[in-house]
């Protein structure tokens, strides 16, 4: 969907390294042709997200996300599913790799961390019909004492009916 292959990873590898008590559903993007909010529920301190520009007519958006950790992080992996009216319509597991070459696993616990990183959002006839996609993720993470975590997310992105007859395109 809108964050898979690479860009996916290091987005979703930020996600886990913040906190909160609760699912708060936060508004990450809204514009004439989608809304998308996310919310997520595990242990975690800070997250901030922001995407520019909050349109799918354009390839190349830039995501900004500011993160506070908890815990430093060794390995992450994740397993999401996109449904829509539900049904399951695509599945994807990475399993946990180290993370030797992200980022966010060289930050000290407590320490903020803020980055700019660009990402593809690739067209899809998947995204096409109008309507709700839920997208669930299980973060999975490893820190340096090699205790397990798990940071659940839910990310709903809503497809309005503007634009050409199909309502995205």
């Amino acid at each position: 969907m809108v964050f898979l292959y690479a860009s996916v990873f290091i987005f979703f590898i930020a996600l886990p390294c913040v906190s909160s008590a609760s699912a708060e559903r936060r508004l990450l993007c809204s514009s004439e042709y989608w809304n998308i909010w996310y919310s997520y529920e595990g242990p975690l301190y800070y997250l901030s997200l922001t995407i520019s520009p909050c349109s799918p007519k354009v390839a190349w958006h830039i995501l900004t996300y500011r993160v506070i950790p908890m815990f430093t992080v060794a390995r992450a992996g994740y397993h999401a599913q996109v449904y829509f009216k539900g049904q399951l319509m695509l599945e994807y597991t990475q399993p946990d790799i180290p993370c030797e070459d992200v980022k966010v696993c060289y930050i000290i616990k407590g320490e903020t961390l803020q980055e700019t990183c660009p990402f593809l959002f690739k067209r899809s006839k998947l995204l096409t019909p109008q309507g709700e996609y839920q997208i669930y993720m299980d973060v999975n993470i490893v820190d340096d004492v090699e205790r397990r975590l798990t940071i659940h997310f839910n990310i709903t992105i809503e497809i309005k009916g503007i634009g050409s007859k199909n309502g995205f395109f």
